[in-house]
């Protein structure tokens, strides 16, 4: 027996079906359990990719022995280190820190990355030259809060010296010999991105120190030297001076195993604060 009534519900409830939006059926919590899933998958993403902007390996050279990690606080972080072959016998040693954390601060890091080449291709015997093109390109390009500290050094094995430069960067720990004290490289620089370029070129110091086999050279970011313990103390560069002295270290692997031991027994169960990068260069 045809019932009007019945043929009525059903076609409302296909109509119903066809044309209300998902987003009106699907429970909340569901919702949002897909939301954190996609936003996993897209930082996952993100982490691979810019683990792919750093070195995938270490330059190898019968003179150098090098060692090297980043290791972000969060999926993504704003550390950047990089090795620039010069030509056969100089090679180039860059570390920096973006400030901020997390994907902001990657995209800068990846930003700093094409400016730091492209200065590099158009004028690498200068390294203030560098370092002033890169300071405009970012001031011009980054917004107005977000600043980059950078330590440059050029090795020359054929002069044997190290020429070097630091925008607002934390000082480099320099080691000529287990008899000799560990000391910081920290000529006068302030961050890229914070003035538009004369301030910047004028505070920005050059300074060349000679090298000699079994010397030791450690670039780090803040995130080492800032980690703190439950006490809420600070690693600090003075532990970190010496650290460096009286690692038991042949290598430039060891020594930088050393330093992330002591570190991670100084700040025990605390977590980890800021992004840790640090590279090693021992001289043969």
């Amino acid at each position: 027996m045809y019932r009007p009534y019945n043929s009525l519900c059903h076609w409302f409830h296909l109509v119903f079906w066809l044309y209300l939006d998902d987003a009106e059926i699907t429970p909340r919590y569901v919702r949002f359990i897909s939301e954190r899933v996609r936003l996993k998958l897209e930082l996952d993403i993100a982490r691979k990719a810019q683990l792919k902007m750093l070195p995938q390996a270490v330059p190898s050279n019968p003179s150098l022995d090098i060692a090297a990690c980043s290791e972000p606080v969060r999926e993504v972080g704003g550390d950047y280190y990089d090795f620039i072959k010069l030509d056969s016998n100089r090679l180039g040693i860059v570390i920096g820190d973006v400030s901020g954390k997390g994907m902001p601060a990657a995209l800068y890091m990846t930003l700093t990355k094409g400016f730091f080449l492209q200065a590099v291709s158009e004028s690498h015997k200068n390294p203030k030259e560098i370092m002033t093109k890169i300071n405009r390109n970012f001031y011009n390009t980054a917004e107005s809060r977000i600043f980059i500290t950078l330590f440059y050094g050029i090795i020359d094995l054929t002069e044997r010296k190290m020429t070097y430069l630091r925008a607002g960067h934390t000082p480099t720990v320099f080691r000529r010999s287990a008899r000799e004290q560990a000391r910081l490289l920290q000529p006068a620089g302030i961050a890229i991105g914070l003035e538009q370029g004369p301030l910047f070129e004028k505070t920005l110091q050059v300074e060349t120190i000679p090298i000699d086999p079994g010397n030791f050279f450690v670039f780090y970011t803040d995130g080492l030297t800032e980690g703190m313990n439950p006490a809420k103390e600070e690693f600090g560069e003075e532990r970190l001076l010496s650290v460096v002295q009286n690692a038991p270290s042949r290598s430039a692997h060891e020594l930088l195993e050393h330093i992330r031991k002591e570190y991670k027994k100084f700040i025990g169960r605390q977590e980890a604060l800021d992004d840790f990068t640090c590279v090693v260069v021992k001289i043969l």
